[in-house]
């Protein structure tokens, strides 16, 4: 990264930091004197109220949607999950969105994760509107979204165990595994798709298998 695009980047986070692990890290790489920024410490903020969680959630985060069976039974799940090493920042979410619980993990290697989870209709409420206004950056992370929001919604409605919707679902499903998303069979040619680009075309094939399955309820 150039100095001019690290100047841009410093006064974009600049008062958005809420611990002092990037702000130690600032200092101790000699950013300070490079940039000549004056970097303000780390404080709470409202996370409800900006772009912040979406940042950290593409980086940390996991949308997950799929279907939990148990003899003849199976039931909708769809969760938000966030890992740590420490659980300040997984209490400030908490806090803000006042909902979800976190637990902790040890692991045979003597690591310890802190896990902050909202698994409920009740408690992905607040994480849907605020997705909505805040959408997930990577395309990884907002395929699992766009997922985990038709399923909320299917849900709310009441509509989520029909068979056509749990096809539709199941459909939806498999595009978490498309990397690189082409409506052209075939390799691709050319240079692989730009971000937007391939949100659009992602958009476009959820809505051909919605579309399908509103037409398939109506016959």
């Amino acid at each position: 990264m150039k100095k001019k695009e690290q100047e841009v980047f410093m006064n974009y986070i600049n008062g958005k930091l809420l611990t002092y692990k990037r702000y130690d890290q600032y200092f101790k790489y000699n950013f300070n004197n490079r940039l000549n920024i004056k970097l303000l410490k780390p404080k709470e903020f409202d996370l409800t109220l900006n772009p912040w969680l979406t940042g950290f959630n593409d980086a940390d985060g996991y949308f997950y949607t799929g279907f939990q069976k148990h003899k003849n039974s199976q039931w909708l799940k769809f969760h938000l999950e966030l890992s740590q090493k420490d659980n300040y920042i997984l209490d400030i979410i908490k806090k803000y969105f006042k909902t979800g619980g976190i637990l902790k993990r040890d692991y045979k290697s003597g690591a310890t994760a802190y896990i902050y989870k909202a698994q409920s209709s009740k408690a992905m409420k607040p994480f849907i509107e605020y997705f909505n206004n805040y959408q997930p950056l990577s395309t990884r992370r907002y395929k699992q979204y766009l997922l985990l929001n038709i399923a909320y919604l299917l849900k709310m409605n009441k509509l989520h165990m029909l068979t056509n919707s749990l096809l539709m679902l199941k459909e939806l499903m498999l595009l978490q595994s498309v990397k690189n998303m082409s409506l052209v069979p075939g390799p691709v040619q050319g240079p692989e798709p730009r971000r937007g680009e391939m949100k659009n075309e992602l958009n476009n094939r959820v809505k051909i298998i919605i579309n399908k399955t509103h037409y398939n309820n109506i016959e």
